[in-house]
Parts: structure tokens; C-alpha cells; sequence
């Protein structure tokens, strides 16, 4: 008897235990921050590849640390924050990419999709978002330097 109420009790600790810990991924912010942010990526990364390749950095810091800030308001909960500073840093990579022809596939995918059009439209201004991530440009040499900060895994 006493064994039976133990594993219960038991059973019912596991339960509640993965209800706390499962309780955070539901969160849709979090969902869609991770969403805008994996999105972003790629084009960063598209956008390091076209500027080695060219050797014309122009403006490439600040899309890093755009990119950066996002990731780490991302991991900080700051979900909503940290999709305004990808959508930023997406925006200025898809203007390096345009200025080449040949990858007019990459940026046209990167354009914002209906989850991203909707947090865009309440977006902080963009000399806001470039006034907030100031420090964290200063904190990128140059912009030869952005090129070689590794933006994550391809599948992250």
C-alpha cells in the first residue's frame, strides 16, 4: 500500500516537474523570435560569403551586430526585442546582397514573411535600433572583421 502511494506520488512529481520545464517553450514569442532569428541567419551569413568573396564590407559591422544583439536578447527573454534587432540586421544584409545580380535569389527569400511583417510594422525606427546596438558594433573591429565573427551552426 504504502509502495503504491510512493509511486504515485512519484508519478505525479514527474508530471507537474515536466509541466515547469515544458512551460517556456510554449511561449509564442519565444517561438517566433527563434523563427525570425534562424531566418536571419542565413542571410548574414550569405552576406559575409559576398563580401569576402568581393572584399567590399561596407556596413557589414553593423549587420553583424545587429544579428549578435538578437541572439543575445534572445537568450536573455527579451524575445520581442531581440526579433526587432534581426529583422534590422536582416534588412541591411539583404542591402549588400543586392547589390549583386547573381543572388537576387538569396535576398528575395530572405523578404519578411507574414510573421515578420507583423512584428515590423511595430518595430522601434531604424536609427532607434542602430542608436541601441551602438556599443555592441564598437565591440567589432572593422568591418573586415565582421566577416570572420561565425554567426552559428547552418541548421541553428
Amino acid at each position: 500500500m504504502i509502495k503504491n502511494a510512493l509511486l504515485i506520488w512519484a508519478v505525479v512529481l514527474v508530471i507537474i516537474s515536466n509541466a515547469f520545464v515544458h512551460a517556456d517553450s510554449s511561449d509564442p514569442m519565444r517561438h517566433d523570435s527563434r523563427h525570425v532569428i534562424k531566418r536571419t541567419a542565413g542571410v548574414v551569413r550569405a552576406a559575409q560569403q559576398h563580401c569576402i568573396k568581393t572584399s567590399q564590407y561596407n556596413g557589414l559591422r553593423r549587420v553583424v551586430a545587429h544579428h549578435l544583439m538578437s541572439r543575445r536578447l534572445h537568450r536573455q527573454n527579451q524575445y520581442e526585442k531581440g526579433i526587432y534587432h534581426s529583422l534590422r540586421a536582416r534588412y541591411l544584409a539583404i542591402q549588400i546582397l543586392k547589390d549583386n545580380p547573381k543572388l537576387k535569389d538569396v535576398w528575395q527569400d530572405a523578404m519578411y514573411d507574414r510573421i515578420e511583417k507583423m512584428y515590423a510594422r511595430q518595430s522601434p525606427s531604424d536609427n532607434e535600433l542602430d542608436r541601441l546596438v551602438a556599443a555592441e558594433e564598437q565591440a567589432i573591429e572593422s568591418d573586415e572583421e565582421a566577416a570572420m565573427v561565425i554567426i552559428g551552426k547552418k541548421n541553428n
